[in-house]
């Protein structure tokens, strides 16, 4: 196979003139350029050029080869621009992946804000539960919470999620209210995951630690849900303090144990590797990074 190399070198040669002036133009001697010339015209078995002391003149095959290999360096060309503008500044498309549910909330108020900044990106939002292969699959950076497994993958931590027990007035009136974690136990628990087997849970207060394990009567693998069922009037749920802050703020949902707090949970932008990380994936990474206070 021709070396595309040589391809641009020959239409250099043909621009310029002559072998000494496509020398001096691209810095090398006179004699390495007429070997890689010889080289590939003994590649394609053709003459492309003949060669007087004073001149070079196209054959008739070298002069629809040098056309051809015209349009082969342009879009040589071309493609390196695209490139080093895209070194320079953030854009081209984007494509994530997230739970459906993340630690933090409105990630489409974060998505429409980064727009404003960066305009020339476009994002590729896949929401999924799964564990996405970002190398095999191709995309650009995944949003995780909680406990990562051990990988291959970087993660920078762009901040933190608390867990908060809450329920509804009405409930806690039927009910009422725990005192304690142990107590948890005694009540109607509304929990996320796709099974009703027992999730444990330590909390952590002035008392020192108490680890309990709690069989929901429900549960649903959506914050959302979850709310909503609290929110009219049934048991006590564990939510991230982002989905829940402006219930209580408004009253609908009461947060219970308040001397009591759970672990915080880590969120992290996980991407293939900081080499040649490129601008889109750093600004959007750190644009996060910077403006989690919008989902409260």
């Amino acid at each position: 196979m021709v070396d595309l190399n040589d391809m641009i070198l020959f239409t250099r040669v043909v621009d310029c003139g002559s072998i000494s002036a496509a020398g001096r133009e691209i810095g090398q001697p006179k004699s390495t350029i007429s070997r890689r010339l010889k080289q590939l015209e003994e590649g394609l078995g053709v003459r492309l050029l003949q060669r007087t002391t004073r001149s070079l003149k196209l054959t008739e095959l070298g002069a629809v080869f040098y056309d051809r290999c015209k349009r082969v360096r342009t879009e040589v060309e071309e493609a390196e621009r695209w490139v080093s503008l895209g070194q320079e500044k953030p854009r081209g498309v984007l494509r994530v992946t997230a739970p459906v549910e993340t630690g933090f909330a409105r990630i489409g108020k974060l998505i429409a804000k980064y727009s404003e900044s960066y305009p020339e990106v476009s994002i590729e939002l896949d929401m999924s539960n799964r564990l996405v292969d970002l190398v095999e699959e191709g995309y650009d950076l995944a949003i995780r919470a909680g406990t990562l497994p051990d990988s291959r993958l970087v993660a920078r931590q762009l901040g933190n999620t608390q867990m908060l027990v809450c329920s509804s007035p009405s409930y806690l009136a039927k009910q009422g209210t725990p005192r304690s974690p142990r107590e948890l136990g005694n009540h109607q628990m509304v929990l996320y995951g796709t099974s009703r087997r027992r999730q444990s849970f330590t909390f952590l207060g002035a008392m020192g630690k108490i680890s309990v394990q709690l069989e929901p009567k429900h549960c649903a693998n959506s914050l959302q849900v979850l709310r909503d069922m609290v929110k009219s009037g049934y048991g006590i749920t564990l939510l991230p303090e982002s989905h829940v802050n402006r219930d209580i703020a408004n009253g609908s949902l009461l947060r219970l144990l308040e001397h009591w707090h759970l672990p915080e949970d880590g969120i992290y932008a996980v991407y293939p590797s900081p080499r040649h990380l490129t601008p889109k994936v750093r600004s959007f990474i750190d644009f996060l990074s910077l403006h989690l206070e919008l989902t409260d």
